[in-house]
């Protein structure tokens, strides 16, 4: 037994030395292979069961062959940009096939000797082909993974076919998340811009802007250069305003070129599932002297032009040019035709948009919106306006009528629209002239503050009906055939001067072509409009006796006048009142009545701001108040709620539009709810940024923006079939790193943007982080792939297959993807290899002891056999 034993350990001793040599022999040949791990034979004994103390029986040797996988390799430069070597831990992510199949392998190696192939693809020596994370400029989805690169944002994602985004999910390992990297559909380079970011120092010491005095400060313009999808570039730039202590508003500035342009907030404010808008401009550019019977198309969607205000209906107004007099359009429901007159005295294009400037003005709601520069009107969303829509198909010697070619035919609508401002941005009023007859203003009155403006014709005699401030339009009243009418303008103009004479901080209030805009300043009273009936309740005397004890009625409620106030519900206190002093008596009296009525405005269900002092008056809801005693006297005015609409006002607290043309009251006030919060802002506007105590900003109201092209380039709006919005960042809430409010001077820190000219492939560059760049030859550069990493639990348990690759087994565990110096994955170096890890030194010294071990096996065998002989030859 225990020769044979001897015999079997030393075949089991040539067969281990057979494949200890053979790993020697596959680690020497592979020497200059790269990314190849050296294998090596570890020996195991195989040990018999001893049954008897006095004999041996002997057992052998096993070998297990023993990969070095996590041994890292001697890194070597070369002269290819694609040749890649992992510092660290980690694996190229390959697959048999470019664009692989659920039939083909997946594969993990450390050989990035990768070329491209006939199709541009990259394949290592092996055979295997590169996969990695495609790279998107950040549209701004919650669904996407950002990776930020230089400054800018950008998403794991790529479009398909059919231009639909897909949204990688960067810790899955096949065809639908990882996708080959092919430099040869990288082609030109007319990359658009999709991100902005500036920082700057906005003075906090400057004053809220004045534009009567715009030397003193508050007010500075940031530019920079936007690329459209062609490779043309534009100087965009923004307005910074301060506003209010902390607080800056900004306003975009257009391009040429462009049809529209709106700032964004990506707050959410409202909370519709889109953007909230901040500002909106938009623009109509003439080439040439408009054609005749051309015509432009405005849709204003504010309360319809002689219709029902409460029906909300938009009107659009059609203005048409004409050199013979006549117009040719032929209006339908809703459309008003109006002449632009080109007959006399336009020889220039300056001259025709001077025209149509006016004859806007002179019809619209909000007329100011719309300002000619030179060959262009401007327009200007207004924080009161409401949506417009722009036709320009019929005027073709404007730039915008290329603007929005039709998703399937490709041809130009010449349409586009600026929107209106959010609501919950914006705390604001306006009064819209609907009527165009002179018998509907005069005699009427709209009661604005704490003041009654009543509009008279001085032509026809003196203004008789004071105590009401008197409103003369007589300059806009003419006669057409029969009719007497108003020029609607002139009768805003009107009202507009008597508010800058009598009313307190005028500047709230402009004139903007058949509208009054009225806007809150951070510091002024409540305004309060009504375009109904507007009661007036008059104290008449000045003794104490005539009030002490007496009572009045107001809004249906009981109030009681008392010398000695106990503290009862609904009491006038006048015991602090001097008596005697006339109109300062009165005054005091009216003031004590409107501090009782906001005393008990809770308990009596009404609004207090609804009722207003002015002298010795009380101004009021219609059929608000009772005359109790000879001491006081109620008049009723004559409003204008047929005439004159108002369905701008946003009531304090409130989130809905109010309709002031339904006759009732409304108020505007400084403090408003805003983002959920009761008088967290104030003005007629929230702020694009507000600043903490420390010159931080709060938080941001821009963030994005959108800009509609009509010279062929792709729109930036985030559209179907269109390119994203431009992302704008100016600092990180609560950190100066963008932004800041502090003492100084303005200081711009820096402008910068990605998107180029257009520019031909030059080559590619891989940094440490695995991030793949598209080099261009007017010196941009493109992040196009990240090149992840794959890292294992136990890689020396992958399994080895040819091409220098091996496969996940149960021993090395399940791949997690990872970003290159992330995680425990290494760093990509580029224009490097790594080399084999073989030691031929160790391998040769190897072969000698193998050699020896090898002989020394066979001599055990040979030696058994002589003894087996010999114990053979004893029967002799």
């Amino acid at each position: 037994m225990s020769l044979y034993g001897a015999l079997y350990s030393g075949v089991s001793g040539l067969r281990s030395q057979s494949s200890a040599m053979s790993a020697i022999a596959d680690n020497i040949s592979n020497v200059n292979t790269i990314g190849y791990k050296n294998n090596q034979v570890k020996f195991n004994t195989l040990v018999t069961k001893q049954t008897s103390l006095t004999t041996y029986s002997s057992g052998g040797v096993q070998g297990k062959n023993f990969s070095y996988v996590d041994t890292q390799g001697l890194l070597q430069g070369t002269s290819s940009s694609t040749d890649l070597a992992v510092s660290g831990g980690g694996f190229f992510v390959v697959s048999e096939a470019a664009n692989p199949t659920l039939s083909d392998m997946w594969g993990y190696t450390r050989s990035g000797s990768f070329t491209k192939d006939d199709t541009g693809y990259l394949k290592n020596t092996g055979g295997f082909y590169a996969q990695g994370w495609s790279l998107l400029p950040y549209d701004g989805s919650p669904n996407a993974t950002v990776v930020k690169i230089d400054d800018f944002y950008y998403m794991k994602a790529y479009k398909d076919n059919l231009g639909n985004i897909t949204y990688v999910n960067d810790n899955v390992i096949d065809r639908t998340n990882l996708k080959p990297i092919n430099l040869n559909e990288i082609g030109g380079d007319a990359n658009p811009t999709t991100q902005i970011r500036f920082g700057a120092n906005l003075p906090v010491s400057d004053p809220i802007f004045d534009a009567a005095n715009p030397e003193a400060g508050g007010r500075y313009n940031v530019s920079t250069i936007v690329y459209d999808s062609l490779g043309n570039s534009h100087n965009v730039s923004y307005q910074y305003t301060k506003v209010s202590n902390n607080s800056w508003s900004v306003s975009p500035k257009i391009p040429t070129g462009a049809a529209s342009t709106v700032l964004y907030s990506n707050r959410e404010v409202t909370e519709d599932g889109e953007d909230d808008v901040y500002a909106a401009v938009g623009q109509i550019e003439f080439t040439k002297l408009p054609a005749n019977h051309s015509y432009v198309k405005i849709t204003d969607n504010a309360a319809g032009y002689n219709v029902d205000p409460l029906l909300n209906e938009a009107t659009t107004y059609i203005y048409e040019f004409s050199n013979d007099g006549s117009t040719s359009y032929v209006p339908g429901p809703n459309e008003k035709v109006v002449l632009v007159d080109i007959t006399t005295g336009v020889v220039a294009i300056e001259e025709a948009v001077d025209r149509l400037a006016a004859s806007i003005k002179n019809t619209m709601p909000g007329g100011a919106r719309f300002a000619a520069d030179s060959n262009r009107i401007e327009i200007v969303q207004s924080t009161s306006g409401k949506a417009l829509t722009v036709d320009v198909s019929k005027c073709l010697q404007t730039k915008q009528a290329n603007a929005n070619p039709n998703l399937i035919t490709g041809i130009p609508t010449g349409i586009y629209d600026i929107p209106e401002i959010d609501w919950e941005l914006k705390n604001v009023g306006r009064i819209d002239l609907q009527s165009e007859m002179a018998a509907d203003y005069l005699g009427r009155s709209v009661t604005i503050g704490n003041n009654v403006y009543q509009f008279y014709d001085s032509g026809a005699g003196p203004f008789a009906g004071a105590p009401n401030i008197g409103v003369d339009i007589a300059s806009a009243i003419y006669t057409s055939g029969a009719l007497t009418k108003v020029e609607r303008t002139g009768v805003i103009d009107a009202l507009q001067n008597s508010l800058v004479l009598n009313a307190q901080d005028a500047t709230r209030f402009k004139s903007s072509g058949t509208t009054l805009e009225i806007t809150q300043s951070s510091t002024g009273a409540d305004i309060m409009i009504n375009m109904g009936n507007s009661d007036r309740l008059t104290f008449t005397t000045d003794v104490v006796g005539d009030y002490n004890g007496q009572n009045i009625t107001i809004g249906g409620v009981v109030y009681s006048f008392t010398n000695a106030p106990v503290g009862a519900a609904n009491e006038i206190d006048i015991s602090n009142i001097t008596w005697g002093n006339g109109a300062t008596t009165q005054t005091d009296i009216t003031n004590a009545v409107i501090s009782a009525i906001k005393d008990n405005a809770t308990a009596n269900g009404i609004t207090a701001s609804h009722y207003q002092a002015k002298g010795n008056a009380i101004i009021g809801n219609a059929g608000s108040f009772v005359a109790a005693s000879t001491w006081t006297s109620a008049a009723a005015g004559t409003g204008l709620a047929n005439t004159v609409y108002g369905g701008q006002i946003k009531d304090n607290g409130g989130i809905a539009e109010s309709n002031i043309g339904a006759g009732g009251p409304q108020v505007l006030t400084s403090l408003w709810t805003f983002n959920g919060v009761a008088g967290a802002e104030e003005a007629s506007l929230a702020p694009a940024v507000r600043f903490n105590s420390d010159g931080s900003p709060k938080y941001f109201n821009f963030n994005n923006m959108s800009i509609n092209w009509s010279n062929g380039a792709q729109n930036m709006t985030g559209g179907v079939g269109e390119g994203q919005k431009v992302n704008v960042f100016s600092g990180n809430v609560n950190t100066l790193d963008g932004l800041t409010n502090l003492s100084g001077e303005y200081i711009s820190n820096y402008t910068t943007q990605d998107g180029a000219r257009y520019g031909s492939y030059a080559g590619v560059s891989i940094d440490e982080n695995g991030i793949v760049r598209a080099l261009f030859d007017n010196g941009s550069t493109r992040p196009i792939a990240v090149i992840p990493l794959a890292t294992f639990v136990n890689p020396n348990g992958l399994e080895s297959v040819s091409g220098n690759t091996w496969i996940e087994t149960g021993y090395s565990g399940s791949p997690t993807l990872r970003s290159a110096t992330t995680g425990g994955a290494g760093a990509i170096s580029a224009s490097a290899l790594e080399g084999s890890t073989v030691d031929l030194a160790e391998e040769f010294t190897n072969m000698i002891t193998t050699q020896r071990a090898y002989s020394a096996s066979a001599k055990i065998i040979t030696t058994s056999d002589d003894m087996l002989t010999e114990l053979m030859n004893i029967k002799r």
